[in-house]
């Protein structure tokens, strides 16, 4: 879905939206910071829809935008199935994907073949110092994310991993996804590690970098084309708080809060570029 524009009126808007529909493009209109924004649900409509724009925005009272276009209860159903693909399942994430095996094999290797594998994996090797593990073991500052203590936990973060990430991995080129997964990894596993300690794992720092940088675009940056659903903000959020205030147990909170600023922080450096 991308957005073609934004308007103050938002009668005008619809009345361009059904304009659009009855040129077989499809749309939606959504209220942001007091203003309406047409979005265009399908890429491929693109080209065609910001012509049409360019032309409403020059004379949006002309009589071509009054047309009435009724939606067929068949069309309606294809559009909002189209919304839950593009939402909750993207293409082209076979990095998400990579990653998604590599913790479950990890999962498998730490609870049935070799448990040792976990202070191998651990951010800070025991009995050594900080210094000590980061200089012969480079790798600990990042793979701590491959580590889950529980079915729940490893299916919760893969959960998000798979919804997140292969919606921005479709979006982004490979480099740049690879970029925001190394940072969300490496700032949120030192944010846990020093404000809390270094016994803790999992890829939840990464989902909240995901989901920071997803929610800045989207709230801040709409013309980028993200859109975080609103169910997915109250869930994540209140998940954060609930850990914070102790309802959780054992969580690794500060990765989660570390994950979420390092992914809004990169979303607007990479924005503030364009």
């Amino acid at each position: 879905m991308r957005l073609i524009g934004v308007w103050e009126s938002q009668k005008a808007l619809l009345r361009f939206s059904q304009y659009l529909k009855s040129l077989s493009i499809d749309s939606k209109v959504m209220s942001h910071n007091d203003q309406f924004e047409l979005w265009v649900i399908r890429d491929n409509d693109l080209e065609m829809a910001r012509s049409e724009w360019e032309l409403f925005i020059t004379s949006p009272d002309d009589t071509r935008y009054r047309v009435r276009y009724t939606v067929k209860p068949s069309r309606d159903r294809a559009l909002q199935s189209h919304y839950r693909r593009y939402f909750k399942r993207a293409h082209g994430n076979s990095l998400t994907i990579t990653i998604i095996i590599i913790s479950i094999l990890v999962f498998i290797l730490q609870n049935a073949l070799w448990p040792g594998v976990i202070n191998e994996l651990l951010i800070v090797s025991p009995g050594k110092s900080i210094m000590q593990s980061w200089l012969t073991s480079p790798w600990r500052l990042l793979t701590p994310v491959f580590l889950h203590f529980s079915v729940l936990h490893i299916l919760f973060n893969l959960y998000w991993l798979y919804d997140l990430g292969s919606l921005v991995e479709e979006k982004e080129s490979r480099l740049f996804y690879i970029i925001l997964m190394l940072g969300t990894a490496l700032f949120s596993n030192v944010a846990q590690l020093f404000l809390s300690g270094p016994a803790f794992g999992g890829l939840s720092g990464v989902v909240y970098g995901l989901f920071g940088y997803l929610w800045f675009l989207s709230s801040y940056r709409p013309w980028s084309g993200y859109y975080v659903r609103s169910d997915i903000m109250y869930w994540l959020v209140g998940w954060l708080l609930l850990g914070f205030m102790g309802f959780l147990g054992p969580v690794a909170n500060w990765s989660h809060l570390g994950g979420l600023l390092s992914g809004v922080v990169i979303a607007g450096i990479k924005s503030s570029g364009r």
